[in-house]
Formats: structure tokens, C-alpha cells, sequence
């Protein structure tokens, strides 16, 4: 029983009033992080998703209803241990424990120009340990097992809720400590073992995240962007994404930029674009 990635995507866009329909072969998974509000068909009754939403099937279209192009990303897994429960599409939300554990567990995927050999098979092996952990309920939203394993912390659940409604702030780990009335290194360690990765990381990985989205679907100046994303000088933002990406905001804009919006979405499997007249 395994779990292997075979392909990652990231920063991928759907334009306005456009879809893409996914169609990966038996045994292979899309995991699709949503940015954004998406309509997703081939769910039994259809579903809106919501920004932070997480996404599991190997068949099923997102419909992009609104104004403004919406980012996905994710990747390709193959999973030698899934049963017939999970042939549907399954919906994760964003409050959810799998959804909160699942993006931190392949955050440092999307957040590194280059996987290095330790990485990939970690978050396999993470990623494993979760998906065998959770059960799938007739609604077809995954909830954690009916046995979890231990009992978190709620001024974790508090802390981490907080930072994904409140990125684009200047917050501290000091900060964060103040707001459950905890010890910062207790809190620190005791969100690194849960969450699998620390308050601080996990903040940066979605300023990076809107970062990424903002540079391709908008034009906002540098500046701009890193002073909504809470960063006191564009200096420090320009050196912080370089530090995750490789290259600076503009590199990253002006390449994105050569073919529209970003990387094919078609490489996560048959993918057919139509536009709403």
C-alpha cells in the first residue's frame, strides 16, 4: 500500500466563465486546493466550492461562474490503497481537520523551485499516514476517522483559523501566542507536530500562495502587492519569494506571462475549456 505523486501543479488559472474537466485513470488521484469560489459537476448534486476548499476524485469539471479568474493547485497521485468509496469526487472544506492537515502537508511542494529527494517522499509518506486515517460519510465529505488519533489542542485550531483569515497581516509568532494566551515555543512545537508545519511557515505559504495568484491574474505593482500581503518593504517580499521560488515577483510574472494565464491545466489529465457566450 502506497501513495506516489506523480505530477504537481501549481498556480494553475480558470479563467472567467470558462471549465476544465479532469479525467485521470484508475488507481491516480487529482488533489485540488481552490483558491477561490468554483461550481464543481459530477458531484452528485453539484457543490459549491469555496477559497480553501480541498478537492479529491479522478473525474469531475469546475465551472468558473464569476468575474475573475480563479487559481487551483495540486497534484497527481497514485494511491495503491483507495477502495470503491472514493470513485466520486470529495469534497473537503476549509474548516475541515483533513483540509487544514492536508495543505500543510504538501505546502512545501508548491513552495520550493526545486524538490529535493528527501521532500517528495516524506510528503508520500505523509500524505499516506492521512488519507488512511479518514473514512468517507454518505455525504461524500471526508471527516476524520471515527478513532483519531489523540485530541488537538483547540487553541491550535483557533490559531491556525486565525492565520488563514488574517495572512495579509503582519502577524507574529508573538502575536499569535497573545491571542490563545500561550507560551510562543509551546505553541510553535505543539502546531508543528499537529499541523506538520509551524504557524510562521504555514503563514508565509499562503502569502506566497496569493503572491503567486495576484502576479498572474492581475497587475497589481510589486509594491502593491507587498504591502497587501502585509510585508513592510517590497525589498523584504521580493527577497522572501525569490528565497521560495528561486526568482523574484517579476521574473515570475514576466515568465507566467509568456502564455496567458500561467501553466496547462490540461497536464492534470483530459482537460476540455469552453466558454460561456
Amino acid at each position: 500500500m502506497f501513495v506516489k505523486i506523480c505530477s504537481i501543479h501549481t498556480n494553475e488559472i480558470i479563467t472567467s466563465g470558462s471549465s476544465t474537466h479532469w479525467n485521470v485513470q484508475a488507481e491516480y488521484y487529482a488533489y485540488i486546493e481552490i483558491f477561490g469560489s468554483l461550481h464543481l459537476q459530477g458531484h452528485k448534486t453539484g457543490q459549491r466550492l469555496q477559497h480553501g476548499d480541498v478537492l479529491i476524485g479522478r473525474k469531475f469539471r469546475l465551472v468558473n461562474t464569476t468575474a475573475h479568474p480563479v487559481t487551483v493547485r495540486g497534484i497527481i497521485f497514485q494511491w495503491g490503497a483507495a477502495s470503491e468509496e472514493w470513485e466520486r469526487s470529495l469534497i473537503v472544506h476549509s474548516q475541515n481537520s483533513f483540509a487544514i492537515q492536508a495543505t500543510s502537508i504538501v505546502a512545501p511542494l508548491f513552495a520550493e523551485n526545486r524538490i529535493s529527494t528527501e521532500v517528495l517522499p516524506e510528503t508520500e509518506r505523509q500524505l499516506y499516514s492521512l488519507l488512511q486515517s479518514l473514512h468517507v460519510e454518505k455525504e461524500n465529505v471526508l471527516t476524520p476517522a471515527k478513532r483519531p488519533i489523540g485530541k488537538i489542542d483547540s487553541r491550535l485550531i483557533t490559531v491556525n483559523r486565525y492565520i488563514r483569515n488574517n495572512y495579509m497581516r503582519p502577524l507574529t509568532l508573538q502575536y499569535l501566542a497573545d491571542l490563545v494566551r500561550s507560551n510562543p515555543v509551546y505553541l510553535c512545537n505543539s502546531y508543528s507536530k499537529v499541523f506538520r508545519v509551524s504557524p510562521i511557515k504555514y503563514l508565509q505559504n499562503l502569502k506566497m500562495a496569493k503572491a503567486q495568484e495576484w502576479l498572474v491574474s492581475t497587475d497589481f505593482t510589486i509594491g502593491v502587492i507587498a504591502e497587501q500581503l502585509g510585508y513592510i518593504s517590497q525589498s523584504q517580499f521580493g527577497d522572501l519569494f525569490k528565497r521560495y521560488f528561486g526568482i523574484t515577483p517579476t521574473q515570475y510574472r514576466r515568465n507566467k506571462g509568456i502564455n496567458g494565464y500561467g501553466n496547462s491545466i490540461g497536464e492534470f489529465g483530459e482537460v476540455n475549456c469552453e466558454f460561456k457566450h
